[in-house]
């Protein structure tokens, strides 16, 4: 997983689902965009494939689901984390890569093909399947609505603050308050396009010094989204600001502030400070 790895990858969950309505299309510079309220099936296939081709690599478990039930997937995390259990017996490491491309809920809960997925539920199912007084690492990427609050809510459970599970990375596309998009020009969701393109290694630079010189703003935002430090919220014109959770206590608002959670916080405070590194000037420190 793209990100400050700590632990050896042992297994590896990768999930795409259709959202449930038809999504709010807007327009911009950088093409057509769509809310992941109605996430098109062939962009979130697209944003899956390429976390399990990231993830999976070196596993002894790994699972790519296409719009799977709720029972499907924590069958599979207890699953993984069996595999994990036997990693770390054998001398390597253990860590639960957990992708989701999709809708998200205002609660947090991940919408899946027959029901919703609350952050505390899967976070049982890992527990619950981890050998005691064990530690499970996870790396945890949401490229769906409201992620923000999902991954808030894990990293504030008891089993988090009690050590039981870290999230050594995390990757939420959108804040609490916010819908993530997926662009028809970049067939991804915003999120996993610039994680997938950071830099200028995608970009054509004949292209390039062509799109400047015919102001073509759709190529233009496609090529510099590398180089700005939000890029999601560049491509979305400012309406979904990505986060990262590094060591499963700094967090950033890209392009904003960032801030630690240290042991037991509510979710309130979470999401309160959150809004504030939105607003806040990039690099500064928030309150929590």
């Amino acid at each position: 997983m793209q990100g400050m790895a700590r632990s050896v990858t042992a297994a590896s969950i990768v999930v795409a689902c259709e959202g449930p309505g038809v999504g709010v299309v807007r327009d911009g510079p950088a093409g057509p965009r769509r809310s992941r309220t109605g996430a098109n099936l062939a962009f979130v296939q697209a944003d899956a494939h390429h976390w399990d081709q990231v993830q999976s690599e070196g596993t002894s478990y790994h699972k790519l689901f296409v719009n799977p039930t709720k029972n499907e997937v924590l069958e599979a995390v207890a699953d993984a984390i069996v595999a994990c259990n036997a990693s770390v017996e054998g001398g390597a490491g253990g860590r639960l890569d957990f992708a989701f491309a999709g809708h998200g809920n205002q609660d947090g809960s991940l919408v899946l093909s027959d029901n919703h997925l609350a952050p505390q539920e899967l976070v049982d199912a890992v527990v619950g399947a981890t050998r005691s007084k064990r530690r499970q690492a996870l790396g945890i990427v949401l490229d769906c609505c409201f992620s923000g609050r999902a991954l808030a809510e894990i990293i504030c459970s008891d089993e988090h603050a009690t050590g039981l599970i870290l999230v050594e990375d995390g990757f939420a596309a959108a804040l609490h308050d916010e819908e993530a998009f997926e662009i028809d020009s970049l067939n991804h969701g915003a999120l996993t396009f610039t994680m997938r393109y950071p830099g200028n290694r995608h970009v054509d630079q004949s292209r390039l010094a062509r799109a400047v010189n015919e102001n073509d703003d759709e190529y233009l935002r496609y090529a510099l989204q590398g180089f700005v430090p939000n890029p999601v919220a560049y491509l979305t014109e400012g309406d979904q600001h990505s986060i990262d959770l590094t060591n499963g206590h700094y967090v950033e608002v890209k392009g904003g502030g960032h801030f630690d959670v240290l042991g037991r916080v509510p979710v309130r405070q979470v999401l309160d400070a959150l809004e504030a590194a939105r607003h806040a000037d990039c690099g500064a420190s928030v309150s929590i």
